[in-house]
């Protein structure tokens, strides 16, 4: 009998997040609107989440809650690429392997999903660094890092710069600061958010930051 195929160790590391992941975002999917369940209840890789979770086990950080962050910061993922597929933006017909958001639910309440996963995961966050006993502080921190990489300066200003630039040729330096926006501001987050998670000093979330940021 053959052997199975090899795991990478990249895989390995996605395959565990997703165990402590998936089950999250399954509950908050019990408790919200079904196009808002559909769209975080996904066959993602969790790759965000995962990074957050291995950053706040390299920094030290223990507790299984850390689960809830992650998820959290994935609802953010999620919310982007709902936004990211309707037909104003990139009328994308499939996500994930299957119908889109709008394209299951329709173009209204799709946006209205989007719009909401937002305060959601806001509303987890927060209930995450609390079980995590996490102080005023660096709650603060933790949310500031997420919306701050999900607003104007990230997610929503890349999303614009992609779209300014349908059909037309971009320097490769325009084109770095377009994905550095839209995709890798909530990379470079996730790998902060787990060293404050986790309560790492200073040397420590600079040297993560800085790995986010390179990835």
């Amino acid at each position: 009998m053959a052997a199975p195929p090899s795991t990478s160790k990249a895989e390995q590391i996605l395959g565990r997040a997703r165990v402590g992941i998936e089950p999250v975002l399954a509950r908050w999917g019990t408790e919200v609107a079904p196009a808002i369940a559909y769209s975080i209840v996904s066959p993602g890789k969790c790759l965000r989440g995962a990074l957050l979770l291995e950053t706040y086990r390299a920094s030290g950080g223990r507790d299984p809650r850390a689960a809830e962050l992650a998820a959290a910061v994935e609802v953010i993922h999620a919310y982007s690429l709902v936004h990211d597929d309707l037909p104003c933006m990139d009328d994308a017909a499939l996500r994930r392997g299957r119908p889109a958001t709008h394209r299951a639910f329709g173009v209204e309440a799709a946006t209205r999903a989007g719009f909401a996963m937002v305060p959601l995961a806001a509303h987890h966050l927060a209930r995450g660094a609390a079980a995590l006993q996490l102080d005023g502080e660096a709650v603060g921190a933790i949310v500031r890092e997420v919306f701050a990489a999900a607003g104007a300066g990230g997610m929503i200003g890349g999303q614009y710069l992609d779209l300014e630039a349908e059909g037309r040729d971009l320097t490769p330096e325009a084109l770095e600061q377009m994905h550095r926006a839209k995709t890798g501001a909530l990379i470079t987050a996730a790998c902060s958010v787990g060293g404050l998670a986790a309560r790492a000093n200073r040397a420590t979330l600079a040297g993560l930051r800085g790995y986010g940021d390179a990835l």
